[in-house]
């Protein structure tokens, strides 16, 4: 490698690599064997030059010579491996996957809106069709990036009424062993929950869909329904009984706990339409979690969704001001422009439910507002990772 590409190399190793998910494993695929594979494989290790100089470039919006070199890095990453794909070279799954999702978080950081996406659903059918051949389980890293990919693809189908994840992807997601998402608290792919809350968002969102489509109602849907609210009071009894010596609790059973209550908030939300002001509790909760968190790790990186989740629900002044903090301190999460686009959705949610209240001569907290409408209309389809 050249001086130039050697620094970014280091940067991404120190830095970028550092504070990906789970921030406190020393035993991370993305610090350690993507490296690693990448030196074997330009076109991967275009794409992780790519993501550190673009990292750079987004610490320092002056610098426009990063930007430049992050395209160029970009552009030769997607060449490498489309010519790697069309020449009859064999390339492995992992390798393949790795480099797509590499890409795909290049552009989720630069804050592009739609562009993820598309690297999102590529990636995607790529396990798809690969599936009955399990080639994640050949290696340490097709494994993580596998997971990686399950993780991102449960979470992007969130932000949309009706692009879920289908009864068909949803017994993908399974067959693959969704049990061994969370089985290694070393293994760098974890997001602070388990595979039951995994799947009981993927399940929300189905449900809502249905409902939304006017294919079902909640009561003939309501043996699922019941199942999901088991499956969260189970979580519940089991994370809240974890006694915690420390004060606040531990960085492990506050992640646990934050995406339990978002995610009870989205049921709340997507499935029986409940007004903010009856979740206030809730949002309240996420946020004395979301602190215990940034307590642990105040540098760190901590996943958009639970938060974004509670945040969009928030109505009175103090859960404003929790949100807004979070905000804050997420503002200085280091070269990550997505964050500032979710925050402006955050505030045009508040901005008009305030202005619907005062038309309506309602409180605020009756006003109901689907954050994924808004994120439609503003086009701003922000992966909340």
């Amino acid at each position: 490698m050249c001086e130039d590409d050697t620094y970014l190399f280091n940067h991404y190793t120190t830095h970028v690599a550092d504070w990906m998910l789970p921030c406190e494993s020393h035993n991370k695929p993305w610090k350690s064997l993507c490296p690693a594979v990448g030196c074997e494989y330009p076109f991967l290790l275009q794409s992780l030059l790519s993501y550190a100089a673009l990292n750079l470039a987004n610490l320092d919006s002056s610098n426009h010579d990063l930007l430049v070199v992050a395209r160029e890095k970009y552009a030769l990453a997607v060449a490498g491996l489309r010519h790697a794909l069309s020449s009859g070279t064999h390339v492995s799954y992992s390798v393949i996957l790795t480099t797509i999702l590499k890409l795909c978080m290049s552009e989720v950081i630069s804050g592009e809106p739609d562009e993820w996406a598309k690297h999102l659903d590529g990636a995607w059918k790529l396990f798809l069709d690969e599936q009955d051949r399990q080639p994640w389980l050949e290696s340490e890293l097709g494994r993580a990036s596998t997971q990686s990919l399950c993780l991102l693809k449960i979470v992007a189908a969130t932000n949309s009424i009706s692009h879920r994840l289908s009864s068909h992807e949803q017994g993908a997601l399974r067959r693959i062993g969704m049990h061994r998402i969370n089985t290694d608290q070393a293994f760098g792919h974890t997001i602070g929950t388990s595979p039951e809350i995994l799947l009981s968002i993927s399940d929300i969102g189905l449900i809502s869909t249905k409902i939304h489509s006017g294919v079902s109602t909640i009561s003939s849907l309501s043996r699922e329904i019941s199942a999901i609210l088991q499956r969260l009071t189970h979580a519940r009894e089991q994370v809240w009984s974890q006694r915690s010596t420390q004060h606040p609790i531990t960085q492990h059973v506050a992640q646990q706990r934050q995406f339990i209550l978002a995610t009870e908030i989205y049921l709340q939300r997507t499935i029986f339409n409940t007004p903010p002001s009856h979740l206030e509790p809730l949002v309240s909760e996420v946020f004395d979690n979301v602190r215990a968190v940034h307590h642990h790790h105040p540098t760190g990186n901590m996943v958009l969704w639970p938060a974004f989740i509670a945040a969009v629900e928030a109505v009175g002044p103090k859960a404003v001001a929790e949100a807004r903090t979070w905000m804050a301190d997420g503002s200085r999460t280091r070269g990550m422009n997505n964050r500032n686009v979710v925050y402006s959705v955050i505030e045009e949610v508040w901005h008009r439910r305030l202005r619907i209240s005062q038309a309506v001569r309602r409180p605020p907290g009756e006003i109901k507002v689907d954050w994924r409408i808004l994120m439609a209309e503003l086009g701003a389809n922000v992966l909340l990772i």
